[in-house]
C-alpha cells in the first residue's frame, strides 16, 4: 500500500518540476528571437546617458546564424563573435576600423569595446536591451525602437 502511494507522489512531484522548468525555458526563445532579430541602438553607457544627437549613435545588430554582431562603437565599424545560451552572453575576437574620430567620440568608442569585452548576460525589458556583468550589473542599455526622421 506504502510503495502506490510513493509512486503516485514522486510522479506528481516530478510532472510538477517538469512543468515549471518547461515553463522557465520557453521564455528563452522569445528574448533570443527579440535580441537577434532588431538594431539596438546604445542609450546608456553604465548610467550615463548618452545624447541623441551624436554624429554616429552606437549600435549592434546580432545575425543569429553566422552568430556575429555588427555595428559601431560611435566612431568605428565593429564585428565580434557571440555566444548566446539561456540569457547568458558571451562576445568575443572583437574587431573595428582604425577610423579617426573627435576625441568625444574615440573616448566614447573605446569605453563602448571596454564594457562588450565584461559582458556575461543580457536582459530585454519591452524595448530596452541591458547587457550585464557577471555580477547582474547593467553596462550599457540599448533600445531598438525606431525614430523618426
Amino acid at each position: 500500500m506504502f510503495k502506490p502511494i510513493f509512486s503516485a507522489a514522486m510522479l506528481s512531484a516530478s510532472l510538477l518540476l517538469t512543468a515549471c522548468h518547461t515553463t522557465a525555458i520557453n521564455t528563452h526563445p522569445l528574448q533570443s528571437l527579440q535580441l537577434q532579430t532588431q538594431r539596438w541602438t546604445l542609450t546608456h553607457l553604465g548610467t550615463n546617458v548618452l545624447p541623441a544627437n551624436l554624429q554616429v549613435q552606437p549600435y549592434l545588430q546580432f545575425d543569429a546564424a553566422s552568430k556575429q554582431i555588427r555595428g559601431s562603437d560611435g566612431c568605428n565599424r565593429i564585428m565580434a563573435s557571440y555566444q548566446l545560451s539561456q540569457n547568458q552572453l558571451h562576445f568575443s575576437q572583437l574587431s573595428s576600423t582604425k577610423m579617426m574620430c573627435r576625441d568625444a567620440n574615440m573616448l566614447l568608442a573605446s569605453q563602448f569595446s571596454e564594457v562588450l569585452q565584461q559582458v556575461t548576460s543580457y536582459r530585454i525589458e519591452a524595448h530596452t536591451l541591458q547587457l550585464l556583468d557577471r555580477k547582474g550589473q547593467v553596462l550599457m542599455q540599448l533600445n531598438n525602437r525606431q525614430v523618426a526622421d
